[in-house]
C-alpha cells in the first residue's frame, strides 16, 4: 500500500467521525442539552455522585483536567504571551471614584 492510498483511506476514516463529532450544535440540540443538564443537576442534588465507581470518577477528573488544559492553552495562544495581557495605549479607561 502506497502513502497516497493510506492517506486516502485514513482521511475517509477521519472525515467520517469529524463530520459527526465536530459539527456545531444545531437548534434541535439545545433542548436535548437542557434536558441532560437538568437530569445531571437533579442527580447531583440527590447525592447520586456518591455511587460513582473510583475508576469512573478518575476518568471524569482526567477529562476535566484535559478540558482545563485546553482552555489555558487557548488563553496563552489568545494572549500571545505566557503571562499577562499586553497593554494597548488608549484601550484602558481610568476612572476616579469620588464620593461626596
Amino acid at each position: 500500500m502506497c502513502a497516497a492510498d493510506y492517506a486516502k483511506e485514513s482521511g475517509t476514516f477521519v472525515w467520517k467521525y469529524a463530520r459527526v463529532e465536530l459539527r456545531p450544535p444545531s437548534p434541535k440540540d439545545f433542548p436535548l442539552a437542557i434536558a441532560e443538564y437538568s437530569r445531571l443537576f437533579k442527580a447531583g442534588s440527590a447525592g447520586r455522585w456518591r455511587d460513582i465507581a473510583v475508576k469512573d470518577a478518575f476518568l471524569n477528573a482526567l477529562v476535566a483536567t484535559e478540558v482545563a488544559c485546553w482552555f489555558f492553552l487557548g488563553e496563552i495562544i489568545g494572549k500571545r504571551s505566557l503571562v499577562g495581557y499586553g497593554r494597548v495605549d488608549g484601550a484602558f479607561l481610568t476612572v476616579s471614584w469620588r464620593f461626596p
